[in-house]
């Protein structure tokens, strides 16, 4: 908990709240070309027919999806190379008909995941490598971003921090390659709370955000030691235990 009393005590305790997936099948249709635009349901391999996986389907606009490995009664099952018409192919292991394991996805935009599954939903340590450079690493727990986790932008900028179910929730610490850190909260994918700008010059600008907007009263200090003090939006700023 930083010294404001903000949510990286709350981010702690929900670490580790979400329970592994187990592995079990839902029984849902068949896809067809009348299916609701990305639905869940069965997609038949158009190269095996009657194998079937669970997916997203995209009615008229579907892919056609190839697999290059075995079928076990009706499903997927052992290792094999997973393909689209728009170029996707995803390198893995089925389960009883679900990804189960280790699985390495590359995308036709250029997008790369590598990471593992169990029972169909990402659990475990996940990276992300996009065309343009950027690269996210960090925990899935039941197929939503849990734990602490690194993003690092083609431009420099790294941040760090923890996800919880899904969402930014807690601490986060943002490096720019000018040397510039900011520390501060997240609440719901939102800051949230108190931050502080540290620049490579000696400056030190701190304040509150209130839903991801600078408000109240933002502290500017310089290397000399000289203090001015600029006021955001036009609400009297929420007090928080300890702000100056």
């Amino acid at each position: 908990m930083n010294r404001y009393g903000l949510n990286s005590a709350l981010a702690g305790l929900a670490l580790a709240s979400l329970p592994a997936p187990a592995l079990a099948l839902e029984l849902e249709p068949k896809c067809t070309v009348d299916s609701r635009f990305m639905r869940r349901c069965w997609i038949e391999f158009t190269n095996k027919p009657g194998c079937q996986v669970w997916g997203r389907d995209r009615g008229k606009e579907r892919s056609a999806q190839r697999w290059s490995g075995g079928c076990s009664d009706g499903l997927p099952s052992g290792e094999g190379i997973l393909s689209s018409d728009e170029g996707d192919v995803s390198e893995g292991t089925f389960l009883q008909g679900l990804p189960h394991g280790r699985w390495t996805e590359r995308y036709a935009d250029g997008e790369v995941w590598e990471g593992y599954y169990v029972a169909g939903l990402r659990h475990g340590r996940w990276t992300l490598r996009s065309a343009d450079g950027f690269v996210m690493e960090g925990p899935y727990v039941a197929d939503k971003r849990h734990g602490q986790w690194t993003l690092r932008f083609a431009d420099g900028r790294v941040h760090e921090g923890p996800f919880v179910d899904g969402k930014m929730l807690g601490q986060w610490t943002v490096r720019l390659p000018d040397g510039l850190v900011a520390e501060g909260s997240y609440v719901d994918s939102r800051r949230q709370g108190w931050w502080t700008y540290r620049f490579a010059d000696g400056r030190v600008e701190e304040g509150l955000y209130v839903d991801d907007l600078k408000h109240g009263r933002w502290v500017h200090r310089s290397p000399d030691g000289s203090t001015w003090v600029r006021e955001h939006g036009a609400v009297k700023p929420v007090q928080w235990p300890g702000m100056p």
